[in-house]
């Protein structure tokens, strides 16, 4: 028996009978407190523990069912804090039956109002963008929240400890209660997982699973001398052989779609074995429909965590929580026992596309969103795999493919553009003998000869990270890497500009060859009256902006760049709320 107290908004949202003097609730973690609360994205029921104050959030829309998601969400926490499955089983047992009545403690519905703000805060980034939490990550970054009310421990740590002590109920009991009631085999969602000549067995009761023991320190620690695999590689086939298994066994008439796309080396296929120190390892994002996608992403994510092996080809599918001090960074984490806490997103398109990129899927892409959307985070979106789609992720995907032409030609009349500004720079600087001063122009040179190499082969340049690597991936990089290396390299000034006039005569010469334009001469001269070599690079912007068509964009005179091409800083072109900010440049 579980005693739901709710507040007077919430009681009457719900319409239920309370009962005056209710009886004792017989779970470990107590009473609950439950309250409506309002969202930027839609209502929320938060239920809070009175005991360790855990919390727990119910979309509004899904009220009628919510004596069936309230366990289900309590489950899927547990799962997510480390809860033995065992400890979770014999806890929830109690949650068959719920009687309503009001509130009683001033002091919970005050953690529950720190929460309620928590929550709201939460919304009000994802719906400006800034934040890609889902409930469930949300609900986690909670339990880890230090309360005064609990001596500054944190509610995930005062249940483990709460439900750790409930040592004399018998977890071995046989009971019937299903966690998920209306579907069949119900308790396959809270089974315990035992690994049997590596192979995974489910159960539908814990009459043979042992209370956890004290993990040792070697249960955490990653085997050494793994043979490396490409990360695509690895999560397809994880996939594939484990996690599509479990959906089709589980939810037969699931439509969903899942990939490895966006953010991480292995999606763009620069990962190595460095890579695999963080966010890396058996890992995908699964998209589902949004038509109850909180309750679909809690029975999902309780059958991968007891249904996932504890290692895929030697490579543990165990992450640590989220690191809110890095980003929420992740790190895999051998166990040996317990529940899997696995690298998994849950998404649905709408959400993804929107939170990652500032794009609502499918609807037309202006151009002041083109010119603002981080160029790495396109390439994330469009490369990658997709294993499975009933969704449209690829239709998405094809979309996001390239630049439209006039926009493409803009861009690439923004670049000489750019190139033709510092053209006779190096030189200069070089002949005051400003040697510091003259790489730099070089350097800067080089950097915007390589991202107009980008664009004439149509291809998305990465950050800089992997800007170099990506390079050396395009058709006029066999030519042209060799030049602009000895550019970075040569101590002579005289030499350094001889050199870069090279490399734009090889880049004109690429240019012409698209047919875009009238021939150009690729030649470089010198610069008015003056020793240094230019190739007076404003001649091919001007003719592109010649060829482009569209008034929005032939109004944007001189060319001056997307976001991505005129500046480097991370923080702005990488942050999809700043970006829309910025469209106004293109107004």
């Amino acid at each position: 028996m579980i005693t739901l107290r709710c507040t007077k908004k919430l009681q009457n949202f719900l319409g239920v009978q309370l009962v005056e003097i209710p009886e004792k609730s017989t779970a470990a973690l107590g009473d609950w407190y439950a309250n409506l609360v309002p969202t930027c994205i839609g209502n929320l029921i938060l239920c809070i523990s009175e005991k360790s104050l855990l919390t727990v959030a119910i979309p509004e829309r899904e009220s009628s069912d919510l004596e069936k998601l309230f366990p289900a969400r309590v489950v899927n926490l547990l799962l997510m804090i480390g809860v033995h499955p065992a400890v979770i089983q014999n806890e929830i047992r109690h949650y068959q039956q719920i009687q309503y009545t009001k509130t009683a403690s001033r002091s919970v519905l005050g953690s529950l109002n720190d929460f309620s703000r928590m929550f709201q805060a939460e919304a009000d980034m994802a719906g400006d963008g800034k934040s890609s939490l889902s409930l469930s990550d949300a609900e986690y970054k909670m339990s880890e929240t230090p309360c005064s009310p609990l001596d500054y421990n944190n509610p995930a740590d005062e249940t483990i400890k709460l439900l750790g002590t409930k040592e004399t109920e018998n977890v071995n009991a046989p009971h019937e209660f299903n966690a998920f009631p209306g579907k069949p085999n119900g308790n396959d969602f809270v089974l315990k997982q035992i690994n049997h000549s590596q192979k995974t067995i489910l159960e539908d009761d814990f009459r043979e699973s042992p209370l956890p023991q004290e993990p040792s320190e070697s249960n955490f620690q990653e085997k050494p001398k793994l043979e490396f695999i490409k990360g695509q590689e690895l999560c397809e086939s994880f996939f594939k052989e484990i996690a599509q298994p479990i959906l089709k066994k589980s939810f037969p008439t699931l439509r969903y779609a899942a990939g490895l796309i966006g953010y991480g080396s292995d999606v763009l296929g620069f990962d190595d074995a460095m890579s695999t120190d963080h966010m890396w390892g058996p890992r995908f994002l699964l998209f589902l429909p949004e038509e109850r996608f909180d309750r679909s992403r809690a029975e999902i994510s309780a059958a991968f965590s007891t249904g996932f092996p504890y290692e895929y080809k030697g490579y543990s599918t165990n992450f640590s929580p989220p690191d809110w001090n890095d980003n929420g960074v992740r790190q895999r984490e051998h166990i040996s026992e317990g529940s899997v806490n696995p690298l998994v997103e849950y998404h649905t398109l709408r959400s993804y596309f929107e939170s990652y990129l500032g794009w609502a899927p499918f609807e037309e892409i202006t151009v002041s969103q083109w010119l603002t959307f981080s160029e790495h985070r396109l390439l994330g979106i469009t490369s990658g795999r997709v294993f499975h789609d009933d969704l449209g992720l690829e239709k998405a995907r094809k979309m996001l493919g390239y630049y439209p032409q006039d926009v493409w030609l803009w861009m690439m009349a923004s670049q000489w553009k750019m190139l033709a500004e510092e053209e006779a720079f190096t030189g200069r600087c070089g002949l005051v003998g400003d040697e510091t001063g003259s790489r730099i122009i070089a350097a800067r040179q080089v950097q915007r000869i390589m991202r107009l190499c980008f664009l004439m082969e149509k291809q998305y340049a990465p950050y800089s990270k992997w800007f170099g690597t990506a390079f050396k991936q395009l058709n006029i990089a066999a030519e042209l890497s060799p030049v602009l290396e000895r550019v970075l390299k040569t101590s002579d000034w005289q030499e350094r500009d001889r050199l870069l006039g090279r490399a734009y005569t090889i880049a004109a010469d690429t240019f012409n060859s698209l047919g875009l334009t009238e021939k150009l001469d690729s030649s470089t001269r010198e610069y008015f009256d003056r020793p240094f070599r230019v190739l007076m690079a404003d001649r091919f912007a001007d003719a592109l902006m010649d060829a482009v068509q569209k008034p929005d964009l032939k109004k944007l005179r001189p060319p001056f760049g997307s976001v991505c091409q005129f500046t480097d800083s991370t923080t702005v072109f990488d942050d999809p709320a700043l970006a829309d900010r910025l469209k106004s440049l293109y107004k």
